[in-house]
C-alpha cells in the first residue's frame, strides 16, 4: 500500500523532532547555527571521501599484489617447462650433421639479409 500524505507528513515531523532532540542532547541548546551544521556536514563528507579513497587504494594494492603473484607463478612454470639443451649436446649434434653450417656472427647475418633485400 502507498503511504497516505498525512502519514508521510507525520513521519517527516517525527524525524525532524528526533534530530532536534539529538541536537539538544549533544549541545544543550535548542537552536544551532546554520554555519555549524554546514561545517559538520562538510567534515562528514570529507571523512567519508577519505575512507572511500583508502578503501580504493587498498583494493588496488590487493589487485596489484595478486597480479604480481600470478606473473611470478606463471614465470616459474615457464622456466620449468623450458628445457634447455646443454651446450655440449648441441655441439655434438652440429658435428654429427654434415650439412649443418657453423653459427654465424651477427654482422654476417645482417650483411646476408642486406644482400638478399
Amino acid at each position: 500500500k502507498a503511504m497516505r500524505p498525512m502519514d508521510l507528513l507525520k513521519s517527516a515531523l517525527a524525524e525532524r523532532q528526533a534530530k532536534a532532540q539529538k541536537t539538544i542532547a549533544e549541545t544543550g541548546q535548542k537552536w544551532i547555527k546554520r554555519s555549524e551544521l554546514e561545517a559538520k556536514r562538510l567534515e562528514e563528507y570529507f571523512a567519508e571521501k577519505k575512507r572511500e579513497e583508502e578503501k580504493w587504494k587498498a583494493d588496488e594494492e590487493a589487485r596489484l599484489r595478486q597480479l604480481e603473484e600470478h606473473f611470478t607463478k606463471s614465470g616459474q612454470k615457464d622456466q620449468e617447462s623450458k628445457k634447455e639443451i646443454p651446450a655440449h649436446l648441441l655441439d655434438e649434434a652440429l658435428l654429427a650433421d654434415d650439412d649443418a653450417e657453423p653459427p654465424l656472427a651477427v654482422e654476417d647475418i645482417i650483411s646476408r639479409f642486406r644482400e638478399m633485400g
